[in-house]
């Protein structure tokens, strides 16, 4: 079984395709201020953010009474930061086609030599491109479909996962077709072969 941090996503094989909980990021520092919030470099989660993570990792730690994890995020500070408050310890597989997509400081990342810098061997940015954090973002939804998950699909199957999570950003509600809340939960399936995105039921608030 697979299990996605805006977010975060879960991934789980069905017959039909594959099962994911989309996460929200929690609060962060920008998100106090919606009129120049987006000044914020990279900004980080705020105190009320963090307990949202927290509160993200105890129910699906629950979930999945405790079994082993594999986290795929966004490599912005907030999305990691979800994702070391939820699930403590966990790796992080970086993904740049997870990240927001406008191009403002709140929504541009940092270097990856800052990320190693600050995050250490928590992260995993192999995947990431040298120049991610500039690099044109047109084409995310379409390279996490069409190329990312399936490599993530590939993968663990030869692993024994209970599930994969996701960390990314409000922007996927243009694939979702849902606005969340900071620290909201969703439970979705991503059919097999037509890739159509059903929503199941919302897991938090």
């Amino acid at each position: 079984m697979l299990l996605f941090v805006f977010i975060c996503l879960l991934l789980f094989h069905t017959s039909a395709g594959v099962q994911i909980y989309a996460i929200r990021h929690g609060q962060a520092e920008h998100n106090l201020d919606p009129r120049n919030g987006w000044r914020i470099p990279d900004p980080s989660l705020t105190a009320l953010g963090r307990s949202q993570a927290q509160s993200i990792g105890t129910k699906l730690r629950a979930k999945f009474d405790n079994g082993e994890v594999k986290i795929f995020c966004s490599p912005l500070r907030r999305t990691i930061q979800t994702a070391m408050e939820a699930f403590p310890g966990h790796t992080l597989h970086l993904r740049e086609s997870l990240q927001e997509t406008a191009d403002v400081p709140s929504d541009r990342g940092s270097s990856i030599q800052k990320l190693r810098h600050e995050f250490g061997s928590i992260i995993d940015t192999s995947h990431l491109s040298l120049d991610w954090e500039t690099k044109p973002k047109e084409g995310r939804k379409e390279k996490f479909l069409n190329v990312e998950l399936p490599e993530i699909e590939t993968e663990l199957r030869s692993l024994s996962v209970v599930g994969v999570l996701v960390v990314h950003h409000g922007v996927m509600r243009e694939w979702l077709g849902a606005d969340f809340k900071n620290g909201e939960a969703r439970l979705y399936e991503v059919h097999q072969h037509t890739m159509e995105v059903t929503e199941i039921n919302r897991v938090l608030p």
